[in-house]
Order: C-alpha cells, then structure tokens, then sequence
C-alpha cells in the first residue's frame, strides 16, 4: 500500500521535481542528480508521507531546498577557488562573511514565515515562476496563490522592519 502510495504521488511527479530543479540549478545534469537524490530520501521516509496533508507541497519544499543547498555549496567553492587563485588571505574574504551573513538573516527571516508563504515566495521570487504555474503546481486557484503571496511579502517586510531595528 505504501509503495503504491509512492509511485502515485512521488513517482508520478518527477518530471516536476525535475523542472523545479533545473530552474533553481539551472544545470540539465546537477538537476537530474538532485532529484535521484530527492527520491532516495523520499524513499527513506516513505512511510512518514503517508501521513502528510500536503505531500506535494512537502515534495516542493525538499526540492527546493536540496536545490538550494546545492547552489550554495557550489558558490562557496567557486569563492574559495577564486580566492585562492587570487592568493588571498581569509582577511581579504570579510566581504563574503558579510553578504554570507546578510544572506543568512534574510533566510532567517523566511524561515519565520509560514510553511506555505515561505514556499510560495520562493517559487515566485527567486525560482520566477509564474502565478499560474503555482497555482497548478500546488494546486490550488489563482486567487489564493495571489493572496499568499501578498501576505507572505508583508510579513517578510513586517519581520524585515524588526530585524532591522534589532541590528541586522
């Protein structure tokens, strides 16, 4: 029953998963691995998504962010690399410590926003799809994906507003 489970709703979604990758990695051969190595931890926690309300909303989510951690790595060591041929010295990094950390409390701050509003900025604002293709891809109407949105961008800058005063 799980496996049936699984190749209905995960299996099934693949070739989305993979176009979700490939727009974040924007690389035809890193996306197909991440999404060999999305489906081997899907795999693993198989009989965890049964239980799941929102299964492809949670599909969604561990994509994008195993897209994301990807391009992060990938970008740490392209920095190091370059900096390293460059011959310069950790002192001469501090202003990637500074973008790092500025990136980080911003991922801070999208990480305090609700599950659903933090999936859906993301797809919107850094992956660029389209309201329409979020909408099918979460299935849900047009609409609700507007008013999440909207709501996701004002809590973002509510949070932003009080980060902001604390130091950030």
């Amino acid at each position: 029953m799980v496996d049936d489970f699984f190749e209905k709703n995960i299996i099934s979604q693949m070739d989305k998963m993979f176009r979700l990758s490939l727009s974040v990695l924007k690389n035809r051969e890193d996306a197909e691995d991440s999404v060999s190595e999305i489906m081997m931890k899907l795999w693993s926690i198989k009989n965890d998504l049964v239980a799941k309300s929102n299964v492809m909303g949670y599909v969604y989510r561990v994509t994008q962010n195993h897209c994301i951690d990807k391009l992060r790595k990938r970008k740490k060591i392209i920095l190091l690399k370059e900096a390293t041929l460059r011959g310069e010295t950790k002192s001469s990094l501090m202003g990637y410590d500074k973008k790092k950390e500025q990136s980080e409390a911003i991922d801070a701050i999208l990480n305090q926003l609700p599950e659903k509003q933090k999936l859906i900025i993301h797809l919107r604002m850094v992956e660029g799809y389209e309201i329409d293709e979020i909408a099918k891809m979460l299935d849900e109407k047009k609409n609700t994906i507007e008013v999440y949105l909207s709501r996701a961008r004002k809590n973002f800058r509510k949070l932003y507003e009080g980060n902001n005063n604390q130091g950030y």
